[in-house]
């Protein structure tokens, strides 16, 4: 005959109280998985040879945790954006690209606190 296991209510009462105090502790946290800080990048987009700024090329940014944000260049290549970045996570890549362009090298960001201003440059496509 199987033999059952008899737990006097006085310690299930223990562990229960033990197992809500862990969990209250896990979820005390200001911050809770999945918050977001936003981040400030700016810059230009500019002709690789001649350095004039670049208007309308596409300017996207993904962070680590592949939270991403992209937008516009202006008239003069410049762009802004505001990049969401989960608590935790503090490298991205920023990258640009415009018609009749080559697509720029990756940049590494990394949000230290510092403002960041990054120039982004695009080689025309062809010979």
């Amino acid at each position: 005959m199987p033999s059952t296991m008899v737990v006097p209510m006085k310690h299930a009462l223990h562990v229960g109280a033990l197992l809500w105090s862990c969990l209250a502790a896990a979820c005390s946290s200001d911050t809770q998985p999945g918050d977001t800080s936003n981040y400030a990048v700016d810059g230009t987009v500019v002709d690789d040879r001649n350095g004039h700024g670049i208007a309308g090329a596409k300017v996207t940014f993904i962070s680590d945790a592949l939270d991403e944000a992209s937008g516009l260049s202006d008239g003069s290549g410049h762009y802004s954006l505001v990049a969401p970045v989960r608590d935790g996570v503090h490298f991205g890549t920023l990258r640009a690209s415009a018609a009749g362009y080559q697509d720029s090298a990756v940049q590494s960001v990394y949000f230290d606190g510092s403002e960041h201003s990054i120039e982004l440059r695009l080689r025309p496509k062809g010979p």
